[in-house]
């Protein structure tokens, strides 16, 4: 098996792009995963305000414990698998948008507590 130099960076690796038609490929393939993330991203964030303004932010979850976050994401996860009115991707948001406020606010306490 003989080796090929990157068409990128001239060396020679696995991941080799060894012509300008497979580079552009993959980085049509990047910029397209790209662009999914980024807009599931921007609802969970968008999400996330709208819990915040609603909830009253930080200081309001960060006094929830474990069993608690644990009592609101999961009911939403099992909404999704009922199938009800609330189309399953914006379930999913609403329930992701969760799972990222408990880990925001695993993060603060930790602060805390090296603080």
């Amino acid at each position: 098996m003989s080796a090929t130099a990157c068409f990128d960076c001239g060396n020679v690796h696995p991941n080799a792009h060894t012509s300008l038609k497979e580079r552009d490929a993959a980085l049509a393939r990047v910029a397209l995963l790209e662009d999914r993330i980024s807009e599931a991203v921007t609802e969970i964030a968008k999400e996330r305000e709208h819990q915040d303004a609603k909830w009253g932010g930080a200081e309001h979850d960060d006094a929830h414990s474990p069993s608690d976050w644990r009592g609101y994401i999961i009911p939403r996860l099992k909404q999704e698998s009922l199938k009800g009115s609330t189309p399953p991707r914006r379930v999913l948001v609403e329930a992701a948008a969760l799972i990222v406020a408990w880990i925001e606010s695993i993060d603060r306490l930790a602060r805390e507590e090296d603080a």
